[in-house]
């Protein structure tokens, strides 16, 4: 199974990222708006869709952790980079044959 992590060197997203790289039936990359000291952890800006999207080819899984976690965030920058990514990485993952996205 094929799985990507988006927000991938996040808290959350990099324990998961840890946890499932050791498991033999998993292929885990991620991505994450920062660059990241992985060489399957790719920098890519959910906002930017062709920064991301060949990264979906053959992913059977989506655990989405991107987004804007600040409790004083904008209600700009929370429709934007909260909604606004999910709704393209729906819309890309559907696209792409992704069984599911979490």
């Amino acid at each position: 199974m094929r799985v990507l992590i988006t927000g991938a060197g996040g808290h959350l997203g990099r324990k998961l990222f840890n946890h499932l790289e050791t498991l033999d039936d998993i292929n885990v990359i991620g991505i994450d708006l920062n660059s990241v000291d992985h060489s399957q952890i790719y920098k890519a800006n959910l906002l930017d869709i062709a920064s991301w999207k060949t990264h979906l080819d053959k992913v059977d899984v989506i655990v989405h952790f991107a987004g804007d976690r600040e409790p004083t965030a904008t209600w700009q920058s929370a429709i934007q980079n909260n909604m606004g990514i999910t709704t393209s990485l729906y819309r890309e993952a559907t696209q792409a044959g992704v069984k599911r996205v979490v």
